[in-house]
Parts: C-alpha cells; structure tokens; sequence
C-alpha cells in the first residue's frame, strides 16, 4: 500500500511539472542541465529531452563570458539567500531573443547541489514597458519642447480655450 501511495505521488507530482505553463528545469552547480519541463523547452524552442547536458549559461543573450558569470553569480545569490529571482533576456535555438522572469532555488540531489530554476516568459510585458518608456520619453520631450516657445514668446499673449481671447 505504501509504495502505491508513493508511486501515485511521484505520478501527480510527475504531471504536475508537465502540465506547467511556467518553464522549469534542474541544474548542476557547473550549469548542467540535468532535467526541462514541456514548457521550459517550448519557451527554448527545443525538441524534448534537446537542452539535456546543455549548460545553462549558454541559453542567456550574452557573450560567454558574461553569461557564465551572471551565472556564477546568480547561483551564489541562491546558495547564500535559498533564492535568486531576476529578469533575464534568454536567447532560444531559432536565435530569437525574449526575455524571462526567473527565480533559482538550491537542492541537494544525491548529496550534489543542484538549482531549479522556474521561469516565466514575460516578452510581452517587456516589450510593453519599452513602449510605456518611450511615449514617457516623447511626452518629456514635448513639454520640453512647449516649455521652451513659451519662453521665447512675447509678454501679452493669451492663450484661449474656449474660443475667444481675453485681453
């Protein structure tokens, strides 16, 4: 009876991760991924099982050097506080870049240290907040722009807003 509970737990946990619309995978301390989820893969745009033994660094948008040591770092903060939480500008196998929301919790497997890493794709957001900054930029510059004829324009003028003008 107990390892008919076990196995029914393993399976429910099992679909659980398949069924995520967040993507998730398990990584070594030296960046090895050792386990994707459905969803982690299809963000990635990887067939399954493709990112296995892949190092996470190389799935981030930068050059080697520096995603190895946003890594490095971002691991360090995991181990140190039990969590790292981030956005992260992610590059997939077509080379598209889109850009996720991540948090990397540390567990021991097998008396290794290992990472899961639960990542949301929050492209969408992001790419609105960029247009939200530049409109912010365009309307800055246009009060700039009307600050500055009022300046320059002669004392006496009025400015009518409802049609007439007063003297």
């Amino acid at each position: 009876v107990e390892s008919a509970n076990a196995r029914q737990a393993l399976a429910m946990q099992a679909r659980v991760l398949e069924s995520m619309a967040e993507g998730v995978c398990v990584f070594r301390e030296s960046g090895s991924i050792l386990f994707t989820n459905p969803a982690f893969d299809q963000m990635f745009g990887a067939e399954r099982g493709r990112l296995l033994g892949t190092n996470i660094a190389d799935l981030k948008d930068a050059p080697a050097d520096e995603a190895r040591r946003r890594y490095a770092s971002a691991v360090a903060e995991a181990r140190r506080s039990n969590c790292w939480e981030g956005d992260q500008r992610q590059r997939n196998c077509r080379g598209e870049v889109f850009y996720t929301h991540t948090r990397i919790t540390p567990i021991q497997l097998d008396q290794e240290w290992c990472y899961v890493s639960v990542q949301e794709d929050i492209s969408e957001k992001h790419r609105a907040d960029e247009a939200l900054h530049a409109l912010n930029q365009d309307l800055r510059d246009r009060v700039q722009e009307m600050t500055t004829l009022l300046d320059v324009l002669p004392v006496g003028i009025g400015i009518a807003t409802d049609g007439t003008a007063d003297n």
